[in-house]
């Protein structure tokens, strides 16, 4: 459980912001309050993302047992035994000719 990581201090700088800008910038707040509510932001963010994160693992390792094992490599034959086998071409013939639209003719 990794709580201090880079979302998790981005994610209390976004909590804190308005704490941050009243104390920094208009002056209205102490700066002990943007610094608690900073820590306490952190420290939300953390766990709210360690949270997520042992839910995606929990959720891929059931998802890892439930699917099916591939069988075990049997003797066969292989794609580059098989010959290549030509790409069908269009035919310029069946193609519609194209004319100008709109424009008068002669």
């Amino acid at each position: 459980m990794n709580i201090l990581r880079p979302g998790a201090v981005v994610g209390g700088l976004l909590l804190s912001s308005p704490t941050m800008y009243s104390s920094l910038v208009t002056e209205t707040t102490g700066v002990d309050a943007a610094i608690f509510r900073f820590l306490f932001g952190v420290l939300l963010t953390g766990v709210g993302l360690s949270l997520i994160d042992a839910i995606a693992v929990a959720y891929a390792v059931k998802n890892d047992q439930d699917r099916a094992k591939p069988p075990a490599y049997t003797q066969g034959r292989r794609a580059s035994d098989l010959p290549p086998a030509p790409a069908p071409m269009a035919n310029p013939m069946d193609l519609p000719a194209l004319e100008p639209a709109g424009m008068p003719m002669p």
